[in-house]
């Protein structure tokens, strides 16, 4: 049949591109939509055209898919405010 192959890093648009840098990167729609100048809503759409486009099921895939193809470095520490360690009382 007319089976579609995934689309890759390449195929995606330089918005779509940039929202998944910045979603792998450890940012939320809200702080991705306030740095882009977009909606939050919006971002969420990108989130998801660029999942269906990649043929990612889940937010972990996109993250081993952004490594795996180097989008992100395996060995950037997530940015903003994440140093606070978890409560395992």
């Amino acid at each position: 049949g007319n089976q579609q192959k995934a689309a890759t890093f390449e195929n995606l648009t330089s918005r779509q591109r940039e929202v998944l840098r910045l979603l792998v990167a450890g940012h939320t729609s809200k702080e991705i939509a306030s740095a882009l100048g977009v909606s939050a809503k919006n971002v969420e759409y990108h989130k998801y055209k660029i999942m269906e486009l990649l043929g990612i099921k889940t937010s972990a895939e996109l993250i081993l898919y952004a490594l795996h193809h180097g989008i992100i470095p395996f060995s950037s520490p997530p940015h903003g405010n994440h140093n606070v360690q978890p409560k395992l009382s």
